[in-house]
């Protein structure tokens, strides 16, 4: 608890922890976040139900659980543990006629990295599929030389359905069910400019 004060407090936030015998515990979180500029897209069922997508990472967990949003989402899902695979993946695909329409890349992975995996796929499939790098550290070091490579875009661990499907509307441009991929529905922009969560157990 101590630790999740001190982290709290650093983001200048507030934490309150309230407990009553025999009723629980109720943990209150408040952080303060500035507004985003950035609209949500509104996900339209079946949207993208077309798509094929490849997903790489080396943590099984990860593959596993985008791989779930994914079929959330009525999209056709593979998943390989390194860059190699997936390289090995989308190459053989391609030349069966039946590629990936995007690739979700882990940015570390111990045998090639997410950039060097997107190079090697470019080389050999071309540029007409999309690929996104997966990270948890700040790509903004990398972003120039993955744009290079042939990277379209990045998405932040962890990943979310939300997350996941405003990045892959945008690098379809719309083309799996979308006219517009800036078509906001009113009131689906963050409100506000903090957060607060609470939770009760006992």
């Amino acid at each position: 608890m101590s630790i999740t004060q001190n982290l709290v407090s650093l983001m200048g936030g507030y934490i309150d922890v309230r407990s009553k015998p025999d009723e629980g515990t109720t943990f209150t979180l408040e952080l303060p976040f500035e507004q985003s500029d950035l609209d949500l897209q509104p996900i339209q069922e079946g949207c993208l139900e077309a798509l094929k997508v490849l997903v790489a990472d080396d943590s099984r967990d990860v593959c596993e659980h985008t791989a779930l949003l994914l079929e959330r989402m009525k999209i056709h899902a593979e998943w390989v543990l390194s860059g190699t695979e997936a390289v090995d993946r989308a190459v053989s695909a391609h030349a069966e006629g039946c590629e990936f329409d995007v690739c979700l890349i882990d940015w570390k992975m111990p045998d090639i990295d997410g950039v060097e995996t997107a190079r090697r796929i470019r080389k050999e499939v071309g540029r007409d599929t999309p690929i996104i790098i997966i990270s948890a550290y700040d790509w903004s070091e990398i972003e120039d030389e993955a744009r290079e490579a042939g990277v379209n875009a990045f998405i932040t661990k962890p990943l979310f359905q939300s997350s996941l499907y405003n990045v892959l509307v945008s690098v379809t441009n719309g083309a799996f069910g979308m006219s517009r991929i800036d078509e906001i529905t009113e009131g689906t922009s963050l409100q506000g400019n903090g957060f607060c969560w609470q939770r009760t157990t006992r």
